[in-house]
């Protein structure tokens, strides 16, 4: 199994993802609602994030590439721990080979509600000292 590992993606798509999607592609009606709604909250989240001080990588996907505010005193991982304790997951961006530093998170384009969510955490978050 071990052997196998090193070649399947560590965010691999399962199957009902893969099933979900296809079925989403073959409604162009659907499919474009839902461009539509990522988009307009990849925005949308992304000026809330520079309000907060983050760098934002300019995207086209369902998430954000950030860079923790410059005067902090977290790192990735100890904003993202910081996060999940408050039932908030974000992406540590480290292991994908993004940057040497150890200030780059992922955030995941969600709805409206969620994405509102994530900025009352990360405010929180910042907050802390």
């Amino acid at each position: 199994m071990t052997e196998l590992r090193r070649f399947i993606p560590p965010w691999a798509v399962s199957l009902p993802g893969q099933l979900a999607a296809v079925a989403a592609l073959k409604n162009p009606a659907y499919y474009n609602e839902q461009y539509e709604i990522i988009h307009h909250q990849r925005t949308v989240l992304g000026e809330k994030l520079k309000q907060q001080n983050f760098s934002v990588l300019p995207g086209v996907a369902n998430f954000l590439l950030t860079f923790l505010p410059e005067h902090t005193h977290l790192t990735s991982s100890t904003f993202i721990e910081a996060c999940k304790e408050r039932g908030v997951f974000i992406r540590d961006a480290q292991n994908m080979g993004v940057t040497l530093e150890d200030n780059a998170v992922r955030f995941a384009i969600r709805s409206r509600k969620e994405n509102e969510r994530i900025i009352e955490c990360v405010k929180e978050v910042l907050a802390q000292k």
